[in-house]
């Protein structure tokens, strides 16, 4: 199943300057294990020291947040859009 990652900006330079990558999943979990595998500078970003997903990362799959799904576990299937997005700190 080739499931479509995009990719934040502020990722891009660790995936080779790529918007869009796609991986081989059944879950959005498995997608993160894929983006982390391949773009090892991922991970600091998706995941904090516990090896949960940082709070400040969203995760949509075909537009829907998959807080209101079945989180990490969210099954994806070959088409699926997965868009990971990064809130920007403030700056006071």
């Amino acid at each position: 199943m080739s499931v479509k990652v995009k990719i934040p900006p502020l990722l891009r330079s660790v995936t080779g300057r790529r918007n869009v990558v796609e991986v081989e999943a059944g879950d959005v979990a498995g997608c993160l294990n894929k983006m982390v595998e391949c773009f090892p500078g991922t991970k600091s970003h998706l995941f904090d020291e516990n090896g949960e997903l940082k709070s400040s990362v969203t995760i949509n799959v075909n537009g829907k947040d998959i807080r209101s799904l079945s989180g990490p576990q969210t099954p994806v299937t070959s088409g699926d859009v997965v868009n990971i997005l990064l809130a920007h700190p403030v700056i006071s």
